[in-house]
């Protein structure tokens, strides 16, 4: 069934025939969905080489300005969080900018964010690679894995943070510094959390390397010249 009219002006757009994308845990294939509150028959993407896949076929005959400043229109569920919370404001002015295609266009930031494998999440949880050593970037990013390995309520989510923190040399006194969260912990309070002890562990870590008197010691005034 086709969703697209070429014979309609390149130069408008609508969400409903283009279809959405909201990815899934382990996603098997993309399938026509019946959206049950709209009562309509949207088309929704699952898997992000799909929904790519589908996107290049629509610039054959779409406008590239068109597609690149409407395409955020077709996100939803985790995509769309990845849109409004995960990119910052220049980086949403850069996907209306760049080309679709271009290194840091729309598919280039899409695949790069959603195709990761579960097989991948689990390695990384499990070895540490590819996990940023900063402990808030490093959330974010096993809060992702967490969601990609279909672990979805936030506290399991928190403590698989701490979990891994605790098994992390890089992160080990962090850890023990960390009050755990409780089951209305939200990720934001979490975070808070975390920046605040990180940084009070980044000044004791530096007390014990430099020495404590050091902080306290005032720089002698210089003297007068006669």
């Amino acid at each position: 069934m086709e969703f697209i009219d070429p014979g309609r002006s390149a130069f408008t757009w609508s969400t409903q025939e283009v279809g959405y994308f909201d990815p899934k845990t382990d996603p098997k294939e993309d399938l026509p969905h019946i959206d049950s509150k709209r009562h309509d028959f949207n088309l929704i993407f699952q898997n992000v080489n799909a929904f790519i896949s589908h996107i290049r076929g629509i610039l054959v005959f779409k406008d590239e300005i068109t597609i690149r400043t409407n395409i955020h229109l077709c996100l939803r569920g985790t995509a769309l969080e990845w849109y409004i919370a995960e990119l910052t404001d220049q980086d949403r002015e850069n996907l209306r900018l760049n080309e679709v295609e271009s290194p840091n266009g729309w598919l280039q930031k899409l695949d790069r964010r959603f195709s990761l494998s579960s097989n991948l999440c689990r390695m990384r949880l499990t070895t540490g690679s590819g996990v940023s050593s900063n402990a808030c970037e490093a959330a974010h990013q096993l809060i992702r894995y967490a969601q990609i390995l279909g672990i979805h309520n936030t506290h399991d989510q928190l403590s698989l943070i701490l979990k891994y923190f605790n098994l992390d040399r890089n992160f080990e006194n962090l850890h023990r510094l960390l009050t755990k969260p409780s089951c209305g912990t939200s990720i934001e309070e979490f975070m808070r959390i975390l920046y605040v002890t990180e940084q009070e562990n980044k000044v004791m870590n530096e007390w014990s390397m430099n020495g404590f008197d050091s902080y306290f010691i005032e720089e002698e005034p210089k003297k007068q010249q006669s």
